[in-house]
C-alpha cells in the first residue's frame, strides 16, 4: 500500500491514475487532455529546462505571472502535478520528469524538421518530380536538367513520361513541380503558369530513296503534293498547326497516315510511306531509310516549362526556371 508519506512534500497524487499504478485498472486520460496545446507544453518545457520560473520568463520573452498561469492550466488538463515550487527553485514531480524528456524529444525533432522543410524550400535536398512529353526527351531539355541539377548535388530528379493532358491534370493534382512540352505561341493551359525555354527547329523526315532527300533543304510550298505523316502528341506541332503552317503557304495539307507518336512516324517513313515535319531533336536518333533536311522557312517550336503557382510548389519550379532560363 502507498501511503502519502511516501510522497514528496507538496506532491498529490492524482487519484485516477493510482489504481492504473497498482495494476487495478487500464489509465483512461482525463477528457480535457484533449485541450492541451503547444502553447502549454512550450511553457512547461522552458521551465523545465531552466529549472526556474524567472529564467525561463526571460527565454519566453513574458512575465511570470502568465507563465505560471499556463503551467497551472497544463496540470490541471492532464490532472496530474507536474511541478513543485521550493522558494526560488523548481523541482519536477516524476510526471513532470517523464513529460520533460518526452518533450525534449519532441521539440528537438521539431527543429530538426523546421531545417529539413527550410533546406527543402531552399532546394539543398529533396526530390523534384518533373514531366516530359515524349518529344522533350530526344531536345537537348535533358542535358540542361542535368546540368542544374549538378548545381545542387542534394536534390533528385524523377522524370515521367506524359502528354501534354496528362501533364495538366499531374500539376493540377500537384503530383509533379513542373512539365515541359511545346506549347503554341503563348497559349497557357488553364491557370497554370510558364515560361518560354528554348526554341527549337522543326525539320523535314522523308525516305533517302524520296526525290527531295536529293536537295540540301526543302520549302514548304513543296511538300503541297507529299503524303504527310501526321502525330497525335497534343503538343503544338499536332494536325491543327500542321494545317495552319500548309495553309499560311498556299495549299491544304495532304495527310496519308495518323499516328500516335513521333518514332511510329518515323518507321512509316522508313518504309516510304509518307514524310513528316519533326522537331529538330528526332535528328539525332538513327532509324534504317530515313534522312533529315532542313526546312528554307524558319519553324520554330517553343518548349515550355509549366507549373502550378500555388505557394506549395513554387519553390522548385521557381528554381528550376531560373536555372533553365
Amino acid at each position: 500500500m502507498i501511503e502519502s508519506a511516501a510522497l514528496p512534500r507538496g506532491l498529490t497524487m492524482n487519484m485516477p491514475v493510482l489504481p492504473a499504478l497498482l495494476g487495478a485498472q487500464a489509465f483512461v486520460p482525463p477528457v480535457a487532455a484533449d485541450k492541451v496545446n503547444l502553447l502549454l507544453l512550450h511553457a512547461f518545457h522552458a521551465v523545465a529546462t531552466e529549472r526556474n520560473f524567472a529564467r525561463a520568463a526571460v527565454q519566453l520573452r513574458m512575465s511570470q505571472p502568465p507563465l505560471m498561469r499556463q503551467v497551472r492550466e497544463l496540470e490541471e488538463l492532464i490532472g496530474t502535478t507536474l511541478i513543485i515550487r521550493r522558494h526560488n527553485a523548481v523541482l519536477l514531480t516524476p510526471a513532470g520528469e517523464k513529460l520533460a524528456r518526452e518533450l525534449a524529444q519532441l521539440f528537438a525533432q521539431a527543429r530538426q524538421s523546421i531545417a529539413q522543410v527550410c533546406e527543402v524550400d531552399q532546394l539543398d535536398q529533396g526530390e523534384i518530380t518533373l514531366g516530359l512529353s515524349a518529344s522533350t526527351l530526344v531536345s537537348n531539355l535533358t542535358g540542361r536538367l542535368a546540368s542544374a541539377r549538378a548545381s545542387k548535388p542534394g536534390l533528385e530528379f524523377q522524370y515521367r513520361e506524359l502528354t501534354p493532358e496528362q501533364q495538366i491534370e499531374a500539376l493540377n493534382n500537384r503530383k509533379l513541380d513542373a512539365g515541359f512540352w511545346y506549347l503554341s505561341g503563348d497559349e497557357a493551359p488553364g491557370k497554370l503558369s510558364h515560361r518560354l525555354i528554348q526554341r527549337e527547329a522543326m525539320m523535314l523526315f522523308l525516305p533517302q530513296n524520296h526525290a527531295l532527300a536529293a536537295l540540301p533543304g526543302v520549302s514548304l510550298r513543296q511538300l503541297a503534293q507529299q503524303d504527310l505523316i501526321r502525330c497525335q502528341t497534343g503538343e503544338a506541332w499536332h494536325s491543327g498547326f500542321l494545317n495552319t503552317l500548309c495553309l499560311a503557304h498556299g495549299f491544304t495539307s495532304r495527310i496519308a497516315n495518323t499516328v500516335g507518336s513521333p518514332l511510329s512516324a518515323l518507321a512509316l517513313i522508313g518504309q516510304g510511306m509518307g514524310v513528316a515535319l519533326l522537331p529538330q531533336g528526332y535528328s539525332r536518333m538513327t532509324f534504317p531509310g530515313v534522312v533529315v533536311r532542313p526546312l528554307q522557312e524558319t519553324v520554330n517550336l517553343q518548349l515550355h516549362m509549366v507549373w502550378d503557382p500555388h505557394p506549395a510548389g513554387t519553390a522548385a519550379a521557381r528554381w528550376l526556371s531560373e536555372a533553365l532560363g
